[in-house]
């Protein structure tokens, strides 16, 4: 027999699977209504919720996601940057 899982059990794997949608799709827009469509949640239950459990409205969590991604991204390019110019004799021509 199938064991229902509790309602905070149940609402923590729905956010945990908009998080992930949110986390594959930085880079394309992101609509609430499909947010909420996803959570199988209503568009006002869902921003509830998730404020709720992220502890900032969604808008805020991806727009906060989206500036770190970017910083990593940029650290990353630094650091790159930094690797190359210290190899530069190796671009040279003879």
């Amino acid at each position: 027999m199938e064991q229902r899982l509790s309602t905070k059990e149940d609402y923590r794997q729905r956010v945990n699977i908009v998080i992930e949608y949110i986390n594959n799709h930085l880079d394309a827009v992101i609509d609430l209504e499909k947010l909420a469509e996803i959570s199988n949640f209503s568009k006002w239950h869902f921003q509830r919720m998730m404020k709720a459990y992220l502890g900032e409205p969604v808008g805020a969590y991806i727009m906060r996601v989206r500036v770190e991604t970017a910083a990593k991204l940029l650290r990353r390019m630094e650091q790159i940057v930094a690797v190359c110019k210290g190899k530069q004799a190796l671009f040279r021509r003879y």
